[in-house]
């Protein structure tokens, strides 16, 4: 999949649905690996989950002084849109509310349609589960092959009630399903929300009113499940700043908001991978091992300097008739190799004529095992390049299960030739 830009720019003007002030934005077309990139007075400032200052009633990002705020639903339509390089040119505090959903950006974006770019995407996926509770919340993301995201709310009231949707995002159906879902308030908090400073350009043209009896302005509705729709469409925003990519897993959210989205996509980059996968037969050109001494079954992310592998541990592994009959455990010094394995492989797939080359183990440095690995474990193994001279290389590796660190250690190893 290649990178996108917008064929021209689209400029935008209106209220700040919090601030109250006028605003404008400009978004323009951006070069190759560029990202989403906010311009405030000078400053560039990433969209990017290290730069969030506030998830108060939004997500604001904040670099050397300056801040952006409530960008969730342009980011949710460049997202959803698909737009992977593009520069925001914002005069004012923050984004406008236009009508309080994300339908006009994402209108706009249609209609000036988008470039393909030269260089190819990166592909935001996961090697593992991750998920987290918090009080009253949960929210989980799982591998998959196209972007879906599920939404639950649940507001115990007769008003909005429970809802649930789960959608497949590309564009038609974000424009169609998504987009469209205007932000909702209850009138009973708008007093206290105009004296903490927030709502200050909210009206009944972009905002939903709930009411103890019902809906204030059912006539700007889209949808009647337009609460859990909108929910989505935050997510998808917040999803945004994991940074420059297209998304591709599934999201499950029960009940969250800015607040817990923002923890859990810093929880989130620890499993997501980007490089490319590779199966077992790919596996078996690159490296010499076979059975019963083959520790690896999958490459799922592969870049230049770091490979992420997958070793399913069975009940069948034959290291387990010994080790142990009673408790099989499997053996410390196969999971350092397991580890070395990997290294090797990322190393091979750096060499020309590499039939002809091995990678001998030279040195290990720093080896830590935090607990056994068991039967029915799913061992994720990276090896990093840290360095390489001549033919003498020096790598950091870690496995681990469950996303917790099992264990680690530094390896040098030897590139060879390989005998005939």
């Amino acid at each position: 999949m290649k990178q996108k830009t917008l064929k021209s720019e689209i400029f935008f003007e209106g209220t700040g649905l919090h601030s109250g002030e006028k605003t404008k934005v400009i978004i323009k077309p951006a070069p190759e690996d560029y990202g989403i990139k906010f311009i405030v007075d000078g400053v560039e400032i990433p969209a990017r989950v290290d730069f969030v200052s506030s998830v108060t009633r939004g997500t604001d990002l904040t670099k050397d002084g300056k801040t952006v705020r409530t960008v969730e639903h342009l980011l949710s339509a460049l997202a959803g849109m698909q737009v992977y390089n593009a520069v925001i040119e914002v005069e004012g505090p923050e984004v406008p509310a236009l009508d309080g959903s994300a339908l006009p950006f994402a209108r706009a974006i249609e209609k000036t349609g988008l470039t393909e770019q030269g260089k190819e995407a990166r592909i935001w996926r996961l090697s593992r589960s991750c998920f987290r509770t918090y009080r009253g919340a949960r929210i989980a993301a799982h591998p998959d092959d196209r972007l879906r995201i599920s939404f639950a709310v649940d507001y115990q009231d007769d008003v909005i009630g429970r809802q649930f949707l789960g959608l497949e995002v590309t564009p038609e159906t974000y424009i169609k399903e998504i987009a469209p879902a205007k932000t909702y308030v209850y009138e009973r908090d708008v007093e206290e929300l105009l004296k903490m400073g927030y709502s200050r350009g909210g009206s009944l043209e972009n905002a939903i009113v709930f009411t103890d009896e019902g809906i204030k302005n059912p006539e700007i509705m889209s949808f009647r499940d337009e609460p859990v729709r909108h929910k989505i469409l935050d997510l998808l925003g917040d999803l945004a700043l994991l940074g420059t990519g297209y998304l591709q897993f599934f999201v499950f959210a029960e009940r969250t908001g800015h607040k817990h989205h923002i923890e859990f996509i810093k929880e989130l980059k620890s499993c997501v991978v980007y490089g490319r996968e590779l199966n077992i037969d790919e596996i078996l050109k690159y490296i010499p091992h076979r059975y019963p001494f083959l520790l690896i079954d999958r490459v799922v992310s592969l870049e230049d300097e770091r490979v992420i592998a997958v070793k399913n541990v069975t009940y069948n592994e034959p290291f387990f008739v010994g080790h142990f009959p009673v408790e099989p455990v499997m053996p410390g010094v196969l999971i350092v190799e397991a580890i070395a394995q990997a290294g090797g492989f990322l190393l091979l797939t750096h060499i020309e004529n590499r039939e002809d080359r091995l990678v001998f183990f030279a040195g290990i440095d720093g080896a830590r095992f935090r607990r056994p690995v068991k039967p029915g474990d799913r061992l994720e193994i990276e090896a990093i390049l840290i360095r390489k001279r001549g033919s003498m290389v020096k790598f950091k590796g870690f496995a681990r299960v469950d996303g917790q660190i099992v264990a680690e250690a530094e390896l040098m190893a030897s590139i060879v030739e390989r005998k005939r």
